[in-house]
Order: C-alpha cells, then structure tokens, then sequence
C-alpha cells in the first residue's frame, strides 16, 4: 500500500494497522498498475470493523483487500499479539529458507535407505494444543505420516519403520485405547484404496502380536497387506501390538518349532543356534536393519523398538511432538546420520 496520504503515516502507519496497531489511513491508494497508481480509494473501505466490499477495484485490489481482512479476522479469532503475529510470520519465512538450504545440501548426502520412527508425543500435543480429548491429538499425528512418507519418497528411503502402538498402550484407559485402535482400522482400510500408495508401489508389512488387535482391525491389516503383497519400490513396516522383547521371544519361538518339525532334539537344535538362524523369525525377516532410528518428543530411549536390529543403528532424538514434525526435522536427522562416521565395531 502506497501513495497520496499525510506524511504522518507513511508505510510504518499502514504496517500497524495492518497488523492491528493504529489508527486507519486517511487516504491510500494501491498501486495496482501504473495508469491508477494515483486512484484513491474511499477511508470507509479501509476500517477495520467493516467488512470489504469484493468489488472493489481490479483483481489485484481485491487481493489485497481480502489479504488484509483476513489477517484482522485472523487476529480477532486468534486474539493475537500485534508483536506476536510478526513474529509468526517472520518465522515462516526464516523455516521457508532454512528448508529450501537443507534440501539443496541433502543431494549430497548419505540417505539411509531403511529409517525407523517411533511416532511419540500425540497425546502431550493434545493437551499443549487445548484439544479437549486426546484422540484428536492422534488424528493429527496420522495425518503426519502421509505427509512424512511423501518426504521418504523425495529424498530415496526405501524402507519405513514406524511404530504407532505399543502392547503396553493397552494399558491406557480403555476409550483411548479403542480410539487408537479405531483410527488405526481407518487408516488400513484407507490404504488399500489411496491411489498413490498403489502408484508408488509401497508394501504394507504388520509388525507385532496380531492376534491381540480386535478381529475388525486384524482384517483391516490382511486386506492392506494382500492388496500390496507384489510391491517392491517402497516398505512400510508398521509396528501396531509391539514390543521388542515379544518379537524376539517369537523370534526364538518360531525357530525352535522349525528346528523341532525337522526332527532335531534340545540339544542338536542349542549346539547349532546362531544369530543368522534367528533372523528369518524377525517380523522384519529379509530386510535390511534400520541404519537410522528417530523419536520424537524429546524422550531419549527406544522403548524396545526394533531391539534385535538397532544394534547398529544411528539414533536421533527430536523434541517436536509427532504431529508437529517438519520436513526441517526429518533433513536435520538425515543430516546428522550422514555426518557420522559409522564404523560397525571396526
């Protein structure tokens, strides 16, 4: 906004009363072209307790109408700060660069190729955000993940580890823990109909005790993995009833009856007993161990995620809540994991 107005307000007068500080400008004009840059426009479109008129002026003065209006309503909504509100804005733009940098040094980086994420924090967002009921905390961190997977694809991740519910979730109270299950149901259900999934060929894999979810989430599971079962460009593992001891403990499981159906006793099968006989029982059987392992919400422990494969993986803990992890986050975790110098014991 510029133009014919008292020397008084100058471009510092219109700034505050865009954001919500000052009085309104006498007189302004927008500079739209310059046939009209000296059109002036009537004070009475211009105060902030009246709504703009859409038909006023051409295209681009509308524009900047309707971009004003919407800050003031914004603000009123949001009962925002003047000084707060630049500051938000200011810090979008910084976030915008600082991203626009990282990606650009991310072509020369080394990226994993399997990353897995323990998604932590949805219940604390719930209640930091003034939502009234937690389950709304983990609708939004789902709706993360569809935007986390299309970072995976930019940047080359082949594989995705993610691990949404824990055998001692059940322990919560009983409305979360249907609630978490529901969404979880939703979202399987959803999979097998999302046409980028099967564009970008991504492979479901469960992860976890089944048989412990109820029967409508396990067939949810069963149709999203058959329906995904040729695919090979893109894995997603998701941990759902998971515990790392459990899954070794299946792990063992499984290849002590394999042993015993080929007639081997106690003995023959403990003499034989190796790391490598072990590893075709994991629920991540013939893929390669995660290079890179990522928590959010500021916790520094892995809980039991993927025990038996992090024994060689690089580890990064973020302090963002799940659903308010940004593509910044994910390339700084990349960045650092391509920073070390991995040296498996050597």
């Amino acid at each position: 906004i510029a133009g014919d107005r008292p020397p008084r307000y100058g471009w510092q007068g219109h700034l505050r009363f865009i954001v919500g500080r000052g009085p309104v400008p006498r007189h302004a004009t927008i500079a739209t072209n310059t046939k009209n840059r000296d059109q002036e426009v009537s004070p009475t479109v211009l105060h902030r307790d009246q709504e703009v008129s859409p038909t006023v002026g051409n295209a681009r003065d509308r524009a900047v109408f309707s971009y004003i209006e919407n800050s003031r309503l914004a603000r009123t909504r949001g009962n925002m700060n003047p000084l707060k509100f630049l500051k938000n804005r200011i810090e979008r733009l910084f976030y915008n660069a600082y991203q626009k940098r990282l990606e650009t040094e991310a072509n020369a980086w080394n990226i994993p190729r399997h990353i897995g994420i323990i998604l932590d924090g949805n219940r604390r967002y719930a209640k930091a955000s003034g939502l009234e009921d937690v389950i709304k905390g983990h609708y939004e961190g789902a709706n993360k993940l569809e935007e986390v997977l299309h970072w995976c694809d930019e940047l080359g991740v082949e594989i995705f580890s993610i691990w949404i519910f824990s055998l001692d979730n059940f322990k919560r109270a009983e409305q979360e823990v249907e609630g978490i299950l529901g969404l979880i149901e939703r979202k399987m259900r959803e999979l097998v109909t999302i046409e980028g999934l099967h564009a970008n060929q991504i492979k479901v894999r469960a992860m976890g005790q089944i048989e412990l979810l109820p029967p409508s989430l396990q067939e949810a599971i069963r149709d999203a993995e058959v329906a995904t079962q040729h695919y090979d460009k893109f894995i997603l593992n998701v941990a759902v009833a998971y515990g790392g001891r459990e899954e070794i403990v299946d792990a063992f499981r499984g290849h002590l009856n394999a042993e015993a159906a080929k007639g081997k006793d106690v003995a023959q099968i403990a003499a034989e007993l190796s790391v490598d006989k072990i590893a075709p029982h994991l629920y991540t059987s013939n893929l390669p161990d995660p290079e890179l392992i990522i928590r959010t919400s500021g916790e520094v422990r892995l809980s039991g995620f993927l025990l038996w494969q992090s024994v060689y993986s690089e580890f990064y803990f973020c302090d963002t809540y799940w659903p308010s992890f940004r593509k910044i986050d994910f390339l700084r975790a990349l960045r650092a994991y391509s920073q070390r110098k991995r040296r498996f014991g050597q």
